[in-house]
């Protein structure tokens, strides 16, 4: 981000100078917080005296651009320490109507770690499954084509050609798959000129050339002006059923991960962990560890957070598998990626939007949510849209609407049933509990959706890709698949969030899955299939052009978690020059939800700064906190802290909490070990440095600069 949200924030009046250092937050629900911050106030001629500020405000937060912002503010509360009385009630005035003012941003990746001080809603998704899918680990390149349940076929009625020959398309793949009842074929698009046929549709498989011209130029216009491919294509595997592939090229090759009793499958394009004291395998899928007893041939069972070898969360950060802390409970990594998991994009829509139409399969079908009384939803349009009493409702692209009719006109809610939120996991839609209404005014309504909406989840300690359950598509005269959990490779990233699959190279052509950022499909039109948040296949993209992805995939390396691989600072990850050596291209510059180009009409513009104080980055260090009782403490370059006091420092070394630092804060801390039980409850999170101490407070502004790449200031901010 630059130094643009960089802190401590600096205000100058025309006598004044007031310096904010970062806010530490003490409660955070929703969009709400709660915070205090240490401040300095300097006048005209007089020395400047250290207090400390609370303020209650919304928060908007672009998880794009990675900005939190700060609206609505208020200031409940100020205490100075080293002023006089007079000046006391003068300058908490003088505070008190300024910062409502004050246009406050700070980076995304600065705020998540200040979460871990706030007491939030942290609570695991109710009703996960977490039972395997089919595991199959192959020893050869070897793509899975996913089909929900037996083939569905459907005729092509354009280009003319294609209903010239009668030609059909498998609509419940997201592969381009043609049926040829003049050859009695399957033909299946691999990219560029690669191409398979079988006689089922389910296979066996086999490359072929010469593929019918009527056939070849159905596939998208970026495959076929590829280059031909080179080498040995891959194998195909059709799965009708839950299905993720482990490629271990060979014979398995086990390198020891730093001094621990662990080993790593280093040729497998999965993270295979093998615990050499039991000799068990444990394979991480879509945020989930399973374990084989002593082979990787399975059979695979699932293992709770709290069960796995303490060991795990003993792995280097920096190696080659540090990414599957994140996966570990007990560890930062694991804390960070669940307050992350709390963080909402928030947007403000208009309140005269009346875009939303909603297209159904013929006439609507409605059905009971089980486990929900009462509410009913639509199977056969691709909108979540619900019954409830004599009401309709509406969740398209992270805004609710409503209307007395499934049909329309719809308008955007203002307010949703609580009956909604009891929507069970068990259900398609259970993403949708995941979106909020915040706020509302005359014009606009804020609105929401932390990353459960798009599939991400809190379990016991960690977080969980996908809900586990299988939902059948609905098939008429269109078909319409529900998301899965299973077969798209889901990889957390700190940085990235979750990514899905890569792909394969024969030589000179890389055909890939990969959906990038979290928001879209692979060809930029309304994806289907896979993550949620996607749109499904359906009119007007009812022929073969938009295939959702380009199989086949091989997944022989895990971008966007690439091994090793750690960010420069002052930089994000994915640009050229960070990138490992093999792997090119730039990070995923995808919009969220909110600012795809057609929904912006729905949004009210940003309002803009001007005519507020504007406050800029201070060159002062970002090294003075304050206590829940308004005392100011400044830590030292030794890591030391004093405290403020009759307007000067004094040395304090029992601050911090525990007797005070022992090490500077760049020493890293002994990694906390994981849970030997499976918990019954997440931990709760400790409200403010009174549970931590200072030192806790420092620590989570520290691993906020680190996660933003902050440039240090000239004092160092430690």
């Amino acid at each position: 981000m630059g130094d643009i949200h960089a802190w401590p924030r600096e205000v100058k009046t025309a006598s004044t100078v007031v310096v904010m250092y970062e806010p530490q937050l003490e409660q955070a629900t929703e969009n709400e917080v709660q915070a205090r911050a240490a401040v300095q106030v300097t006048r005209t001629g007089k020395e400047p005296v250290f207090g400390a500020v609370w303020i209650s405000a919304r928060v908007d937060i672009d998880r794009d651009a990675r900005v939190v912002s700060f609206r609505d503010i208020q200031v409940p509360k100020v205490r100075f320490v080293d002023a006089s009385e007079d000046e006391r009630t003068d300058l908490a005035k003088l505070l008190e109507q300024q910062m409502p003012t004050w246009h406050l941003t700070m980076a995304l990746d600065e705020y998540i770690p200040l979460l871990d001080l706030a007491a939030h809603d942290s609570a695991a998704a109710a009703g996960i499954k977490n039972g395997p899918p089919r595991i199959i680990i192959a020893s050869e390149p070897t793509t899975l084509v996913l089909m929900d349940g037996p083939p569905r076929q459907q005729p092509l009625t354009e280009p003319d050609e294609a209903a010239q020959y009668k030609l059909e398309r498998v609509v419940n793949t997201p592969a381009l798959m043609i049926y040829d009842p003049g050859r009695k074929s399957y033909f299946l698009a691999g990219g560029g000129d690669l191409w398979y046929s079988a006689p089922q549709a389910t296979g066996p498989y086999a490359p072929v050339s010469g593929v019918p011209a009527v056939i070849a130029g159905l596939a998208p216009a970026a495959d076929t002006a590829q280059a031909a491919a080179t080498g040995k294509p891959p194998r195909i595997l059709v799965a009708t059923e839950p299905t993720e592939i482990v490629v271990v090229t060979g014979e398995p090759q086990y390198v020891p991960i730093d001094d621990l009793d662990l080993l790593a499958v280093s040729n497998a394009d999965a993270d295979i962990i093998v615990d050499t004291k039991s000799k068990a395998h444990y394979l991480l899928l879509s945020g989930r560890w399973y374990r084989s007893p002593n082979k990787l041939e399975g059979p695979w069972s699932f293992v709770p957070p709290g069960l796995l070898p303490a060991e795990f969360a003993q792995i280097p950060p920096k190696s080659d598998q540090g990414h599957v802390l994140a996966h570990v409970p007990g560890t930062v990594e694991a804390q960070e990626a669940l307050l992350d998991n709390t963080v909402p994009e928030t947007q403000a829509i208009r309140r005269d939007d009346k875009s939303l139409k909603v297209v159904y399969d013929g006439d609507p079908i409605f059905k009971d949510v089980e486990g929900a009384p009462g509410i009913q939803y639509a199977v056969n349009t691709a909108i979540a849209v619900f019954k409830l009493g004599g009401r309709y409702y509406a969740c398209d692209a992270g805004v609710w609407y409503e209307s007395s009719s499934p049909t329309g006109p719809w308008i955007v809610s203002i307010s949703v049933p609580r009956e909604i939120y009891n929507i069970p996991a068990s259900n398609p839609h259970y993403n949708v509990t995941y979106v909020r209404v915040y706020d509302v005014t005359p014009d606009v309504v804020y609105v929401g959706y932390t990353p459960g909406y798009l599939g991400s989840y809190p379990y016991y300690g960690c977080i969980v890709y996908g809900t586990g359950w299988y939902y059948p598509g609905w098939y008429g005269t269109v078909y319409y698949p529900w998301p899965l959990t299973w077969g798209y490779r889901a990889v957390y990233n700190p940085y990235y969030g979750w990514g899905f699959g890569i792909g394969w190279s024969t030589g000179p052509v890389i055909v890939s899955i990969g959906f990038g950022a979290p928001y879209r499909g692979y060809w930029g039109y309304p994806g289907w299939w896979g993550p949620w948040g996607y749109r499904p296949y359906y009119p007007p993209y009812r022929t073969p052009y938009y295939p959702g992805y380009r199989p086949p995939y091989y997944p022989g390396y895990r971008p966007p978690t690439y091994p090793g691989y750690r960010p420069r600072p002052g930089q994000r990850p994915g640009t050229p020059a960070q990138l490992p050596a093999g792997i090119s291209g730039p990070r995923p510059t995808d919009r969220g939800i909110y600012r795809r180009n057609e929904n912006a009409p729905r949004n009210q513009p940003a309002r803009p700064g001007a005519g507020t104080p504007g406050t800029r980055p201070s060159q002062q260090p970002n090294n003075i906190f304050s206590t829940p009782g308004g005392e100011v403490y400044r830590q030292n370059r030794s890591g030391q802290w004093d405290q403020r006091k009759s307007g000067t420092w004094h040395p304090s070394p029992g601050a911090g909490g525990g007797g005070g630092p022992t090490t500077k804060p760049t020493t890293p801390a002994p990694r906390p070990t994981a849970p030997t039980t499976r918990p019954t409850a997440p931990a709760a999170h400790p409200a403010g440095p009174s549970a931590g101490g200072l030192n806790r407070d420092a620590g989570a502004r520290q691993r906020g600069a680190a996660r933003s790449g902050a440039a240090p200031r000239p004092t160092t901010r430690r």
